[in-house]
């Protein structure tokens, strides 16, 4: 199909002919294998760690589940505005939310004290998951400011190539130019989102989900930047979670490893998630 943009043209696929001889072709010299068929990695350790929720952000939370609620039994439900309203419910219990000029305002929290509890009782290096940018920041902030600077590093969608690049060395080393890792740097803070695929972080066995995204592949391959190929000990992933929201509803949907966006439009299942 061609496309228009202004004065220039191009090809869109819209589809695809001929899979099934495209297979045949490609048979003989392709093939499949499972991680857990070629590799021998120590086994995978869920726990959940429970927050509780501020009176303030009981408050907060509790209005907004309400008017949400609300909003989508008077018009059409679509999974694009369920998955907008449970993202504004998970900003209130990481500790912000946006007022009406869409200007983040600070609430009282106790994630972020438990977090670091939870980080002082493990010891040794940790990779730190949170689904926003701001509490990534604020997470590498207290970790240099209680142990030190430079014993954090931040990995997040506004980080430059650079910075990201210094961030795994530091952390985790590189094998290719000999850089050997610092020691220093305890704590890898990102968001799945822009560090969930394709590096490796192998130095930690300890990994915390601040906060969880909605999507089922962020999670699965966020998971396996430490529990892949030069692993030695068994990965253990602690989810913060305050009971009774969505925290909890959510979790439960991806350690069940269902995609949240299929929950929210079976039989009117958004009541559930919210």
């Amino acid at each position: 199909m061609e496309m228009r943009v202004a004065t220039h043209s191009f090809k869109k696929v819209t589809g695809y002919r001929n899979l099934e001889k495209l297979q045949r072709i490609m048979a003989p010299w392709s093939s499949t294998v499972k991680k857990e068929d070629c590799l021998d990695l120590p086994p995978k350790i869920y726990e959940t760690c429970r927050v509780e929720m501020t009176t303030e952000q009981t408050k907060v939370y509790k209005d907004l589940k309400e008017r949400s609620i609300a909003e989508l039994s008077q018009g059409i439900v679509t999974v694009e505005l369920v998955l907008t309203k449970l993202l504004r419910l998970q900003q209130v219990l990481s500790g912000h939310v946006p007022n009406e000029e869409g200007i983040l305002v600070e609430l009282p929290d106790e994630r972020l004290p438990r977090l670091l509890e939870l980080l002082d009782e493990a010891g040794g290096k940790a990779v730190v998951w949170a689904r926003f940018t701001r509490d990534v920041r604020r997470i590498t902030d207290a970790l240099n400011k209680e142990y030190g600077d430079g014993s954090a590093v931040a990995y997040h969608g506004e980080t430059t190539q650079e910075e990201r690049r210094t961030a795994l060395t530091r952390f985790e080393g590189n094998i290719q130019t000999g850089e050997k890792t610092d020691d220093k740097c305890r704590f890898f803070v990102g968001n799945p989102q822009t560090g969930g695929y394709g590096i490796t972080l192998v130095a930690a066995s300890t990994v915390v989900y601040y906060s969880n995204s909605f999507d089922l592949e962020i999670r699965l391959q966020s998971e396996d930047r430490c529990h892949r190929a030069g692993q030695t000990k068994s990965v253990t992933y602690v989810d913060l979670y305050v009971p009774g929201t969505v925290d909890e509803k959510i979790l439960k949907a991806l350690r069940e490893k269902k995609k949240v966006s299929n929950l929210i439009m079976s039989g009117g299942g958004w009541r559930d998630i919210l």
